[in-house]
């Protein structure tokens, strides 16, 4: 049985366990700036939720610049890309990876989601839709940096993170992002949760510090309140685990960094959940297709 026919499978026995339609909880990653450690991050707390019990789900919407499969380790048979041209179905490109966690590559030869038409976005939101069935968590990593994607994809989300670390220019950039969302007009009636994660500090003072200094300025000027969602120390085994090009989570589970990232995931479960209310990934879909002007 080649890898495809298991994930149909997979997908059939989840529905019918679950016999009511269950919408999965999508959460976009962001930064301000690169060089941050976002994709590191989304894959280690993708892996902690995934011990907890969670199926979850990794979609590397950085097109063109996929670092999710060179961070595991792992070279997908197809991408996003092979989909949107119609080349490859949705269980072509789910590629499966550690603790039953699946992550699709976005692929190269697209730089951006504007350049594909309707009719490729209908058909990405009709092959993606049984994510749904088979995730309970979908992380949108996207790329770095303010651009009409990111904050598209975070207007469609049901959550989102924001990745910083302590160094001025990271913060002014953090910063710099939810500014450029505020004063999105997508943003006027609902402002999205904004979670905060920080980097590579040196001691959890230092990253409460960073969070309480960001969300000074957001409330003063902004009149926005973020939620801090954790922190993550700098921590030389996170480097030797992109050098060996696998994840820190299960190559060294007992490392500080390791650490924080579970609990940063179990942070991530116990928001309540009228908080939030779940679009699920064809929702998604939809409303980056209408916000990219589109016909739904």
């Amino acid at each position: 049985m080649d890898q495809a026919a298991k994930l149909r499978m997979m997908a059939n026995s989840h529905q019918q366990l679950n016999p009511k339609i269950q919408k999965a909880k999508i959460i976009t990653v962001a930064s301000g700036k690169g060089g941050v450690g976002k994709s590191n991050v989304t894959m280690n707390i993708a892996l902690e939720l995934a011990k907890q019990g969670q199926k979850v789900v990794i979609i590397d919407a950085d097109l063109g610049l996929s670092n999710i499969e060179v961070l595991f380790g792992i070279v997908p048979s197809y991408t996003l890309s092979d989909m949107f041209f119609g080349k490859k179905g949705l269980m072509d490109i789910l590629t499966p990876g550690p603790y039953g966690i699946h992550f699709i590559s976005s692929g190269s030869g697209v730089q951006d989601w504007g350049q594909f038409n309707s009719i490729q976005l209908q058909n990405c939101i009709t092959q993606l839709q049984p994510l749904d069935q088979m995730a309970d968590i979908i992380f949108i990593d996207t790329g770095a940096g303010v651009s009409q994607n990111v904050i598209q994809f975070i207007q469609a989300s049901d959550d989102t993170i924001i990745v910083t670390t302590p160094e001025p220019t990271s913060i002014m950039d953090a910063y710099a992002l939810i500014k450029t969302l505020k004063k999105n007009i997508f943003f006027v009636d609902h402002f999205p949760t904004i979670h905060l994660l920080v980097n590579r500090v040196d001691n959890k003072r230092e990253g409460r510090e960073v969070f309480l200094k960001i969300q000074q300025v957001t409330q003063r000027f902004l009149d926005i309140s973020i939620c801090e969602l954790g922190f993550v120390p700098y921590d030389y085994k996170l480097i030797e685990a992109v050098k060996r090009q696998q994840p820190l989570c299960m190559i060294y589970p007992k490392s500080a960094a390791a650490q924080s990232f579970s609990t940063i995931a179990k942070n991530l479960l116990m928001i309540p959940h009228e908080e939030v209310q779940r679009k699920g990934l064809g929702d998604f879909m939809k409303k980056i297709i209408h916000l990219l002007g589109g016909v739904i």
